[in-house]
């Protein structure tokens, strides 16, 4: 079903250009004012990558840290062309493991959830805005769910270059260290220290030079918070709040005070439960893991944006998965369970984004509802789980 639905949506957009004109009417255009698509990696990623080829500077608009530029180095030093196609690989190769991992593993014996996860992997809003965007999201949450998988097989080595790596690209994946302090492996958290400090640190040290690592560091954080503060498309919780009930985004507010609070206690609480059950050695923990903190993110780091979201198919049918197990659980329970999550998914398709139009399902912030209607279900099971 889920390829069929894929070669539908491939049939109607007709081409690559259909499917950028229908993903983001409002994205970049090329110099014949066509829709760009793979638009954050032509206009940023690989610039980046040609620059540091010739200096040491920060690309204006680059928001990512040194060693992800770095890495746009090596793949610029094949050439424009050959770079473009590189990195489409790359997207490409990481939604396809986003896909087969859960498939063999969690999902390999459930061929219901299988197939819903498929569904809503191709027909999800973000991961179709990571691949029109030729964004890093898809490849941060293959990263960190491969490091927790990892990690619980005993694999601390291949678990700290995973995680390593993906803070070394986004910085806010060492939430994902988390589930190791509750596990109090000093070892496995040793073992990622090194590595993020080995690529955020000495790599770019020893290639650009501290000076110009630091500044590197500096503009690019300041970029982001500027960018977090001004944007109407940052899906942060208070910001999705505040711009529906005020229509503006003000960080000095009472109210945005006050919904940063409450973010902040939401924070607390999927920590809490994570903490519980990881101290229980329940079934599934890398997966719980993965959905707690991934449904974190949204109160947590201001530059959320829809393709940041690309976690969330997994943690959808994560939730149906748990909301199901319990075969002792009253059919009407089990349907109050399951009602958030199927409208969670309702919400983050394609088919929903194209019924309301891309204006207002931007506007309104739908991919924050989204992400906040799993959470009922996951603390109602969390909560629940005997250790």
């Amino acid at each position: 079903m889920a390829t069929a639905l894929l070669l539908t949506n491939a049939w109607k957009w007709g081409s690559l250009t259909g499917f950028a004109a229908a993903t983001s009417s409002h994205g970049c255009r090329d110099p014949m004012g066509d829709p760009l698509l793979f638009c954050d990696a032509v206009r940023f990623y690989l610039p980046q990558g040609d620059l540091l080829l010739r200096s040491t500077e920060r690309l204006g608009g680059f928001l990512y840290p040194p060693p992800f530029a770095l890495l746009m180095r090596v793949v610029m030093s094949a050439g424009w062309r050959a770079s473009i196609y590189l990195w489409a690989a790359v997207v490409t190769a990481s939604t396809v493991a986003l896909l087969v991992v859960p498939l063999v593993g969690l999902f390999r014996r459930r061929r219901a959830a299988a197939l819903a996860y498929g569904v809503l992997l191709v027909g999800g809003m973000p991961i179709l805005s990571n691949f029109y965007w030729g964004q890093v999201s898809v490849l941060i949450t293959v990263l960190v769910l491969g490091a927790l998988l990892l990690h619980a097989k005993g694999h601390r080595t291949a678990s700290a270059l995973l995680l390593g790596g993906a803070i070394s690209i986004k910085v806010y994946p060492l939430v994902f260290a988390l589930p190791l302090l509750f596990k109090r492996d000093l070892k496995a958290l040793a073992r990622c220290a090194a590595v993020t400090a080995a690529c955020m640190v000495l790599l770019p040290v020893g290639v650009l030079g501290a000076a110009a690592t630091v500044r590197f560091y500096a503009g690019a954080f300041a970029h982001v918070e500027t960018l977090g503060r001004t944007s109407g498309f940052a899906y942060y919780g208070p910001n999705v709040v505040s711009l529906l009930l005020t229509g503006r985004a003000a960080e000095g507010s009472a109210l945005f005070r006050v919904l940063q609070v409450a973010s902040l206690c939401l924070v607390a609480s999927n920590a809490l439960l994570l903490r519980r059950l990881v101290r229980a050695g329940v079934e599934h923990e890398p997966y719980w893991s993965a959905a707690l903190l991934f449904s974190t993110l949204p109160f947590l780091v201001g530059t959320s944006w829809l393709h940041s979201y690309a976690w969330l198919p997994l943690v959808q049918a994560f939730a149906a998965v748990v909301a199901l197990e319990n075969r002792e659980r009253p059919a009407a329970r089990t349907a109050l369970l399951l009602a958030p999550v199927i409208a969670s998914a309702a919400l983050s398709s394609l088919t929903f984004f194209e019924w309301v139009g891309e204006d207002w399902y931007m506007r309104k912030g739908v991919i924050f509802w989204s992400a906040l209607l799993l959470l009922p279900t996951l603390h109602r099971v969390g909560w629940r789980v005997k250790p």
